[in-house]
């Protein structure tokens, strides 16, 4: 495996301060720390806690970020949609549902290990990808639908981009109109 850190585990967002200590606004995404742990990219301030030591990511391997106790519904992320599946299942807890979400990390090798974990254990899964349609969703059906892992009943949604010209906007609301908020992941999790 490839030592690959992540550097980010715990960000606050900040506001901005006008600081010597700060890179300027023009600095490149590859200035965006200094030593006092501050990160600044895209404009945005945030303090970074970065681990002491840090620990070898596997390539093709992804990762369960919250089990579920109850086994009604997974949703597997894979892309920038993470916190959103996270906010999700935080929306369902505070209904008392509790679902799995898994981070796919990797779309190629797809960790069938993960996959079939989760299509056996749960009744409902739903994939969120920030890609579109044909991408991981789609590798995903087929890995789920050439192991016979779809003949057991098992409810299935996929979450992704539209597949049309999207206006210029900000991320947030090309998402909203993706339909990949919390609030669409916990649609789709309900009325399936």
């Amino acid at each position: 495996a490839l030592p690959i850190w992540p550097l980010v585990v715990n960000i606050t967002r900040l506001p901005r301060r006008s600081n010597s200590n700060w890179p300027s606004s023009s600095s490149s995404a590859r200035t965006c720390r200094d030593k006092a742990g501050w990160a600044m990219c895209r404009k945005v301030a945030a303090r970074v806690t970065l681990p002491t030591s840090g620990k070898p990511m596997k390539i093709g391997k992804g990762r369960i970020v919250r089990d579920g106790e109850n086994g009604e519904g997974a949703i597997l992320s894979y892309g920038t949609r993470l916190g959103e599946c996270l906010k999700a299942a935080d929306i369902l807890a505070d209904k008392g549902q509790s679902v799995t979400v898994a981070d796919a990390r990797f779309a190629k090798p797809l960790d069938t290990d993960l996959i079939r974990t989760l299509a056996t254990r749960h009744k409902t899964l739903v994939l969120v990808e920030d890609g579109s349609s044909g991408g991981f969703g789609a590798m995903v059906l087929q890995y789920l639908a050439n192991a016979g892992l779809l003949d057991s009943g098992l409810k299935i949604r996929t979450l992704h981009l539209p597949d049309v010209f999207q206006d210029h906007d900000t991320q947030d609301a090309q998402y909203k109109t993706a339909h990949l908020m919390a609030q669409d992941i916990v649609a789709a999790l309900t009325t399936s």
